[in-house]
């Protein structure tokens, strides 16, 4: 009976199956969680709308994929569906296919879409720099806390992205920079007048 359907979002479909995702057994499944963090930076380098990528790697477990590129739309009604792009990026985005520039970012970098990234995550925030406005959506365990946030003017431009795998649901959570670098680094995208900056803060000193 109708009644008897139970309707689930499309991040708690993916919580319930994390391993049609990502593979579970990798020791770079959090690396493969990062590369659909990067593919809609990879996407805004491939149209020629990007001049800065910054990835950073924190000891509390938190990476965060910045570019400057074109912002995300904010309006409620879009060409995408009836919701505004913050939301069907972070709720609805299954792949790039049909809204990305680069044939690449199709075939290779948004296996799995930016709601399987955030489904997985303990924690997602997606920060939104568009119109001199800082707006943020943000997630736990695939969860919306509220609705868009508008964090007041800023003078940024572009997405950033914030996240921190689930341990509870990913088995290892330790990034790979290093071959972040190198599989970045193999992109067929012109990066060529892109400032690409990669910040490690888990590496401690001693004196």
């Amino acid at each position: 009976m109708a009644k008897d359907i139970e309707r689930i979002t499309d991040l708690a479909s993916v919580r319930r199956r994390p391993g049609l995702y990502f593979n579970l057994e990798s020791a770079l499944v959090a690396n493969c969680m990062a590369r659909e963090a990067y593919c809609l930076a990879i996407d805004q380098i491939a149209a020629g709308n990007c001049t800065r990528l910054t990835s950073e790697f924190c000891a509390n477990g938190f990476a965060t994929v910045t570019h400057n590129g074109e912002p995300l739309g904010v309006d409620v009604k879009t060409e995408l569906q009836d919701s505004s792009a913050m939301l069907f990026v972070a709720e609805r985005l299954a792949f790039c296919a049909e809204h990305a520039a680069s044939d690449y970012v199709n075939a290779h970098v948004c296996k799995n879409g930016m709601t399987a990234l955030n489904a997985c995550c303990e924690r997602f925030e997606l920060n939104n720099f568009h119109d001199n406005t800082h707006y943020r959506l943000t997630y736990e365990h695939g969860k919306r806390l509220a609705d868009i946030e508008n964090l007041g003017k800023c003078k940024k431009r572009g997405v950033m992205i914030r996240f921190k795998p689930d341990a509870t649901l990913i088995p290892v959570v330790e990034f790979d920079v290093q071959e972040l670098k190198q599989w970045f680094a193999t992109i067929p995208v012109d990066q060529s007048g892109v400032t690409i900056e990669w910040h490690d803060h888990r590496e401690t000193t001693t004196s």
